[in-house]
């Protein structure tokens, strides 16, 4: 996962450029700007730009890229979630903005395109911005186990010229042979395999004494070690085959040992399964070995690792277990025969539509949006229209999912259009009293919430709640 940074001036220009690719873009998320068309679009972003006329670069431009390894786990829906997530962490929130994702390179990519012209007013923090982004992508390709390439694993060697390619070449040879080579013999021999002559470097050139380097030569172009990667140093060679050498030492043992488990432990008849899961042979003889049977299961709303043993006393096999690990059980709610992720239901909370693929309902599969109530109780799948779009409905413009929830009996802090429909939007809470009701109840807090008085320390008093708000101050 690598991220790109640009900022600039005009948002038609931009928008253009990310919508305007026949066949090869797709909007996957946004918030705050209308989407009947490419003009209303832009308008939406120029509109807000107006907060702050001083200013202007207020174009904000990201593109993130991932690697092509991932593309099966990179759906519309991950890849959104992927945008907002990144965005959060890089403060840019409370603002407008469209992610689009391309499909016209090999490596999977979007684009997000943000107004740095906040709801508010303000502007979003651009300081560091380079330095912090390279941070957070570290970050959430760690948490979500995604990949991406730097330095010479992304180089295409094919497009190299001499001295370079050789150079490259040389890398990925030693980088491979250093996999599982447990000597400097093995080492020079995989390379000569290669076509790589591999040479120890003496102090002073006498090979009387100490090494300290190697040489490679291909194609008559001589390299020192570190010249090819600065982690082929000696110290660093000799660490490597060191570890290659213990592991291999490790796993011969192991090999060993179990060898004459194998010979000298008879398959048991007596205990055939654990909590309800039928063992193998082989784990069999591992439940009446020294080292046990590790076993994961679910109970009572946790998930349990424990290690099993059994010891035979006076001819009876007695079964204990260790508990190793214990945790608790997510049971995030299974909507249209697909079980929603964690990402996904925060999403929903948040008031945001998610992308389902595969949905089932009534023996068919589709692919849609996803709209719920922010209680997950109910869910709505939309597969011919976009819940984003803006509609008109009482005294707002609002989503189209915000006005299908209120007219489905559900107390919805709705997106709506402030100030006209000029590009500004607020979020009240709406809802219906009665289903016969021709219009909706409007508060600025949550009706659901109990009102709490609070104790006036001055006066030793009860204070009543204070009235309802009549909306933002923009």
């Amino acid at each position: 996962m690598i991220a790109k940074i640009v900022t600039g001036k005009s948002f038609g220009g931009a928008v253009r450029y990310l919508l305007e690719k026949s066949g090869h873009a797709r909007m996957i998320d946004s918030d705050g700007v209308k989407l009947s068309d490419i003009r209303s679009l832009i308008g939406s972003f120029n509109f807000q730009r107006k907060a702050r006329p001083e200013k202007a670069q207020v174009v904000g431009h990201i593109s993130l890229s991932f690697h092509k390894d991932d593309t099966p786990r990179l759906t519309d829906g991950f890849m959104a979630g992927l945008a907002r997530e990144y965005m959060q962490r890089m403060g840019i929130t409370d603002t407008q903005y469209i992610v689009v994702r391309h499909t016209d390179t090999e490596h999977p990519h979007l684009h997000i395109l943000y107004n740095r012209v906040k709801y508010d007013t303000k502007l979003v923090r651009s300081h560091n911005e380079r330095i912090r982004s390279v941070a957070v992508c570290k970050a959430m390709k760690q948490k979500y186990g995604l990949t991406f390439s730097e330095g010479k694993e992304s180089v295409k060697i094919e497009r190299l010229h001499d001295p370079d390619k050789v150079k490259y070449r040389i890398y990925e040879a030693v980088k491979t042979a250093l996999k599982d080579c447990a000597s400097f013999t093995e080492l020079v021999e995989q390379l000569n395999r290669e076509g790589i002559t591999a040479t120890f470097a003496h102090r002073g050139g006498d090979p009387q004494k100490e090494i300290q380097g190697m040489t490679f030569t291909l194609h008559g172009q001589t390299l020192k070690a570190s010249q090819a990667d600065r982690k082929f140093s000696y110290a660093n060679l000799c660490k490597a085959i060191e570890v290659n050498r213990a592991e291999r030492e490790r796993q011969e043992t192991e090999q060993t040992q179990r060898q004459k488990q194998s010979a000298q432990t008879p398959v048991p008849e007596s205990i055939t399964e654990i909590r309800g899961m039928k063992l193998t042979t082989e784990q069999q003889k591992r439940l009446y070995s020294p080292q046990g049977l590790t076993c994961r299961y679910e109970e009572n709303g946790y998930r349990n690792t424990s290690l099993f043993r059994v010891n035979s006393i006076l001819g009876r096999d007695i079964l204990t277990e260790e508990l190793l690990s214990q945790e608790k059980i997510k049971r995030n709610p299974i909507i249209f025969d697909v079980r929603l992720t964690d990402e996904q239901v925060e999403q929903i909370k948040d008031g945001q539509p998610v992308y389902i693929e595969r949905m089932q309902y009534e023996g068919k599969t589709f692919d849609g949006y996803l709209v719920m109530d922010d209680n997950l109780t109910r869910g709505r799948a939309y597969i011919r229209h976009d819940p984003r779009e803006w509609v008109e409905y009482g005294k707002y413009t609002m989503r189209r999912m915000d006005r299908d929830l209120i007219n489905s009996g559900f107390v919805v802090r709705a997106l709506v259009q402030w100030w006209g429909g000029h590009g500004q939007t607020a979020r009240p809470y709406l809802w219906e009293e009665n289903p016969s009701d021709e219009t909706y109840q409007e508060s600025w807090d949550d009706p659901r919430k109990p009102r709490v008085p609070r104790h006036d320390t001055k006066q030793g008093r009860i204070v009543s709640s204070p009235k309802k708000s009549k909306g933002p101050k923009l």
